[in-house]
């Protein structure tokens, strides 16, 4: 007797099912359930954090003080290890370029008398180029035997890179998403969403007892805005003394005051584009202050503290390390470092007291 029973068939695969079929026979690689995306973001950048928010962490613990001079001597430190030799270097090689500026405009003078006899028959854009392919080229090879050239001097923004590491360590510390950092943060399309933390340091409480003067709360912006304004005021003067990082790698040529003082007629006008230049450092440095005015107090402590490190480090290097006369004789390399054997003086024979003679009189 035949079974009333209906035949059974398997499921008709979903649709769901043979696409993912379809994309595992394409790429066998991955596996059925595996998932192209985790739960939590990358550790990247908290990895980086980790070890700057350490060194807060050991300074205040270890120096017992409050946060509000905590800040500024982990500020020194860090300034002290990576910004300060920068400072030098960039400082050393200035103080060669200014020393070699004048004995360059005076071989681009001598240059031009050299072609104007020699290619005489030629028109005046072409003496032109040739004078300054040649005083290219000749000022490449100058400044490279005096290790003063011109990509050295972008060695200045390498401090951008640990200054944001600290900003955003601090800004983490006060578990504040507001400001400039949080609005990049987000354009860049990190977002926290929600159920999916942002893994970041733990928000220190007593970042809110260890301020000092008005600003007590140093998760907070300052109620008064004189912090804001008071790293407007430090930038400008940086600014306006010439010391900030545009002013240092966006001067004039030295192709164009070379040209200034050959009095070419073709010489751009370097007084409006260094005008211009000064201008918009300003202009940048007073736009620091409106813009950070929702920044907790502590990431104005630090930038204010850094800031002034820099300025007082710019001018120490400039009093006790001045660039040398132009007539000065300029280090030279020698070949051979030995140097050879010079006997005394008759001066130092005949003068006992300075003590440089060692002869006995009878």
């Amino acid at each position: 007797m035949r079974s009333l029973r209906a035949p059974i068939f398997p499921p008709k695969p979903t649709h769901n099912a043979v696409l993912r079929q379809r994309l595992h026979r394409s790429n066998p690689s991955l596996a059925p359930n595996t998932r192209g995306f985790h739960a939590t973001s990358s550790r990247s950048f908290l990895d980086v954090c980790s070890p700057a928010h350490s060194v807060l962490e050991n300074v205040h613990s270890i120096t017992g003080l409050p946060w509000a001079a905590t800040i500024p001597v982990t500020a020194a430190l860090v300034f002290g290890f990576t910004r300060g030799p920068i400072a030098y270097y960039i400082h050393k090689i200035l103080q060669r370029r200014r020393t070699l500026d004048p004995r360059l405009i005076e071989a681009r003078l001598k240059l031009e008398n050299k072609v104007l006899r020699e290619d005489a028959h030629r028109t005046a854009a072409e003496r032109r180029k040739r004078i300054d392919g040649l005083f290219h080229d000749a000022c490449a090879a100058v400044r490279k035997t005096h290790n003063c050239q011109h990509w050295k001097l972008w060695l200045v923004f390498t401090k951008f890179p640990v200054w944001y590491v600290m900003m955003e360590t601090i800004r983490r510390m006060t578990g504040t998403e507001e400001g400039f950092i949080g609005l990049v943060r987000s354009m860049m399309g990190k977002r926290d969403y929600s159920g999916f933390p942002e893994p970041s340091p733990s928000v220190d409480p007593s970042l809110a007892t260890e301020g000092v003067l008005w600003f007590t709360n140093l998760q907070e912006a300052d109620p008064y805005l004189i912090l804001p304004f008071m790293l407007s005021a430090t930038l400008f003067i940086r600014a306006r003394r010439g010391y900030g990082s545009i002013n240092i790698v966006f001067k004039p040529r030295i192709e164009d005051i070379a040209k200034e003082h050959a009095k070419d007629p073709e010489t751009p006008n370097l007084r409006k584009k260094q005008l211009r230049l000064q201008r918009t450092a300003e202009v940048l440095a007073l736009a620091a202050g409106p813009a950070t005015l929702q920044f907790p107090s502590a990431m104005l402590l630090y930038w204010i503290s850094t800031s002034f490190y820099e300025h007082s480090t710019a001018l120490l290097l400039r009093k006790w390390m001045p660039a040398r006369d132009q007539n000065a004789p300029l280090p030279l390399r020698p070949d051979v470092k030995k140097q050879q054997y010079r006997g005394p003086r008759m001066q130092d024979l005949r003068s006992p007291k300075k003590g440089k003679s060692k002869l006995r009189h009878p």
